[in-house]
C-alpha cells in the first residue's frame, strides 16, 4: 500500500507522493498518509540533537500543512478502518476446524 507520512510526507518530493497515489488509484488500490500533530507545527521548540536527527525531525515542517492540504484537494480519502474487514465480521465467521 503506497504510503507517505511523517518524515516521508515532509521530505519526499510531493510529485513522487502524488505519482504513487495516482498509480495506486489506477490499480484500484488504496493509498494512505499519516501525520503526527507536531509535524504541522513549524514553531515547535528545537531540541539540541545531532545534525541527522535535526534533518529527520525538522526538515519540511514549514510546508507540511500545505502538502497535506494539496493532497486532500487532489485525492479522496477515508479512514483506514473503512478499508479493513470489520472485527465483528471476523468474529462472526468461525474459522475452518474451530471447535
Amino acid at each position: 500500500m503506497p504510503a507517505a507520512g511523517g518524515g516521508y510526507l515532509r521530505q519526499f518530493p510531493l510529485a513522487v507522493i502524488r505519482r504513487a497515489f495516482r498509480e495506486a488509484s489506477k490499480r484500484g488500490e488504496s493509498a494512505t498518509f499519516y501525520i503526527h500533530p507536531w509535524e504541522i507545527d513549524p514553531g515547535q521548540p528545537r531540541l539540541p540533537v545531532s545534525q541527522l536527527n535535526r534533518i529527520r525531525h525538522y526538515r519540511g515542517l514549514d510546508g507540511a500543512l500545505e502538502r497535506i492540504e494539496s493532497l486532500l484537494e487532489e485525492f479522496s480519502f477515508g479512514t483506514i478502518a473503512s478499508r479493513l474487514p470489520s472485527v465483528e465480521a471476523q468474529v462472526a465467521t468461525p474459522t475452518k476446524g474451530a471447535a
